[in-house]
Formats: C-alpha cells, structure tokens, sequence
C-alpha cells in the first residue's frame, strides 16, 4: 500500500476510451521491473501524447510499488514530517543495511520493532518525496542477494 497524497490517474481527456484506461491501469499494476514501467511510460507517450501530471504520478507511484515488492516492504507512507516504510519480516534485505544507516544518522533515521523504518525529514513538496522514496528503494535494492534479485527483476547497479 501506498500512501501519497497525490492526484495519481488516468483521466478521461487523456484516454477516453474505458477499455484501454482498464487496460492500462492493469499493466500499471503487473510491472515486474522499472524497465518495464519506463516500456509502457514510453508506450502511452507514443499511443497518447505527453503524460498529464496525474497520468505520470500514476506511472511513478507504480513504480515504487515494483521497487516495495522487490523489497517485500507492505506499506510505505508519506505525512509531512516523515515517510515511513513497514517492512515485511520475510523482507531479503540484510537487516545491516537499515541498522547502518541508523548509527550513521540517528536524527535522521527510526526504527521500530514492528519492522517500521522511518525518514525523518520534511520535503519541499510531496514530489520531492516521492522522488526520495525512488532513491532510498533503488539504494536498498542494491544491498539485496543476487538471487532474490534474479527473482523480481533486476535493477541492480541500474543508473536512473
């Protein structure tokens, strides 16, 4: 789950035919990789024109769905002075990675025995948030075992 407030969609000026918003929005919920989201990104761009702001949320929300389920995270949430990430305890990540960056940055970082891991800060605009989220995702991937890696997608050492 995912909980951003963001006006993320596929408005009807952009695809007014009800068949293919379905369709997209489906294909939106199955991408298995950030390649996969960029493919379709490009595809709707080629079949529709310039993503609206709502359509390129949408696609940008779905893609830090792909990275949270590499990641087995169940919900990540943005509120004004934080955004919190609860991992799944069967998350592949190796829990030094999160424990590192707490003693790194102890004002930063939180860490709760439910498996939440909150940023504390305070962004600009949600976007900046959102953006944030992307980055701290594609970081942790990269500390993820090859092999679990190979089974979700692979955008390990990936430059975005």
């Amino acid at each position: 789950e995912l909980f951003f407030r963001l006006p993320a969609y596929l408005s009807e000026d952009y695809l007014p035919d009800p068949p293919v918003r379905l369709e997209i929005y489906q294909r939106l919920a199955a991408i298995a990789s950030e390649e996969e989201g960029d493919v379709l990104e490009a595809e709707m761009q080629d079949r529709f024109g310039p993503l609206p702001l709502e359509a390129s949320y949408l696609v940008a929300l779905s893609r830090v769905k792909c990275l949270a389920r590499q990641l087995r995270i169940k919900q990540i949430r943005h509120d004004p002075k934080s955004i919190q990430f609860a991992f799944d305890p069967s998350t592949p990540l190796p829990p030094e990675v999160l424990t590192e960056r707490l003693s790194r940055s102890p004002k930063l970082y939180r860490l709760t025995p439910d498996l939440k891991f909150f940023v504390q800060k305070e962004f600009v605009s949600i976007e900046a948030a959102l953006l944030a989220t992307t980055k701290f995702l594609r970081e942790l991937i990269l500390h993820l075992p090859s092999s679990v890696e190979m089974e979700v997608g692979n955008t390990k050492g990936k430059k975005r």
